[in-house]
């Protein structure tokens, strides 16, 4: 039994119990009786009617208090609604971390999508630059704020990262990118450049992950 019920069964009883009380119905004689003494005195009328005012106010006042306790018991019984995930753990958290890793995960794309253009031109020195540079826009920066990003997309704080869908596809598109350098410094910029495409289908799958336009938008 829920606390609304048993707060109406306890009133209930209290009223029960008071109406016990009430003043019972009069006989025919106690009526000839109480008519003969109202003729002598009005004021003794008053004295009569005061208990059934009583009784009448008591009821009045023990039906509201039935009411507001009910009422206050649904309300205080209800499910308080929490916050989740993404939010949450999601919400303010992953605000914070779009707002601090957002420009740096951008600005290192955009870098990876100019270094492989000069590539596909025969130009291998942004590549190089970008892979071996430790700065914002280089792929040291992103191989940080990206995974610090994708672990902020998240429905509760308990979920191991490796769990995280968007750390998932974060970490093979890490793998293609990996596979790419590997390329470009054994077999030259016109090999890893045929093997750009795996690294771009990657990275646009991880982008709409954390909520990121495809690499050639940014």
């Amino acid at each position: 039994m829920n606390l609304a019920a048993i707060t109406l069964l306890a009133l209930a009883c209290v009223l029960s119990q008071t109406s016990a009380f009430a003043p019972q119905p009069l006989s025919t004689a106690q009526r000839s009786q109480r008519v003969s003494v109202a003729v002598t005195s009005n004021s003794h009328d008053g004295a009569e009617d005061a208990p059934n005012r009583r009784q009448f106010l008591k009821n009045a006042f023990l039906a509201s208090a039935i009411a507001t306790a009910t009422s206050t018991t649904l309300l205080s019984d209800a499910p308080v609604a929490s916050a989740s995930g993404g939010a949450t753990a999601g919400g303010a958290y992953l605000l914070s971390a779009k707002q601090r890793y957002n420009e740096r995960v951008t600005k290192s794309i955009q870098a990876l999508i100019v270094a492989q253009t000069a590539l596909e031109g025969g130009d291998s020195g942004p590549a190089k630059a970008y892979f071996s540079g430790d700065e914002t826009g280089t792929w040291k920066d992103i191989t940080t704020a990206g995974y610090l990003l994708s672990n902020a997309f998240r429905r509760n704080s308990t979920t191991a990262p490796d769990s995280l869908p968007a750390v998932k596809k974060w970490k093979a598109f890490v793998v293609e990118v990996d596979a790419y350098q590997k390329l470009l410094k054994k077999k030259g910029g016109a090999v890893a450049s045929d093997a750009f495409p795996k690294v771009e289908a990657a990275l646009q799958t991880w982008l709409e992950e954390v909520d990121l336009p495809p690499p050639r938008e940014l």
